[in-house]
């Protein structure tokens, strides 16, 4: 009997022990969760989060409700961006994650909408639409001394 009272207080002590380091081992880290959205209010999904801090960057992609979210992390200081063509980057840094804990994160993302218009136009080269216009001018002999050709006769023809 006492063999048996021995064992099972030896296999509670385990059983106490094993659960107190599990405990222990699920709070070693802490958690991002964040939305994105637009400058009225409201979300944006498809916008591309990336985590950086504490290892290699980790990156998400919003949802339909435009949340994101990075789990079991590393306590330390983040960085995060999210950026969606058509409306530009936001970023937020030093931010804390520490054990056990959730951090939520608001990005805000503005539309930079960038248009260029280039018109062209190529003027004609020649007046098609009057084939017999035309001036004939003969050349002066001494055009300096006659510069406005008022002794010489000239011929123009329309």
């Amino acid at each position: 009997m006492k063999r048996s009272k021995f064992s099972w207080l030896a296999s509670l002590t385990l059983l106490m022990a094993l659960f107190t380091i599990s405990v222990h081992a699920q709070f070693q880290t802490g958690n991002i969760y964040g939305k994105v959205q637009g400058k009225d209010g409201s979300v944006i999904p498809g916008v591309t989060v990336t985590l950086k801090g504490g290892g290699a960057p980790q990156v998400f992609v919003t949802d339909a409700q435009g949340a994101f979210r990075f789990i079991n992390l590393s306590p330390g200081t983040y960085a995060l961006k999210g950026e969606l063509e058509g409306y530009g980057t936001s970023t937020r840094t030093g931010l804390t994650v520490s054990v056990g804990r959730n951090s939520d994160v608001t990005l805000t993302l503005s539309p930079t909408i960038t248009e260029t218009i280039i018109v062209t136009i190529d003027a004609p080269l020649l007046d098609i639409r009057k084939p017999g216009t035309g001036i004939n001018v003969r050349p002066l002999d001494h055009p300096a001394a006659d510069p406005l050709g008022a002794g010489r006769p000239h011929q123009c023809r329309r």
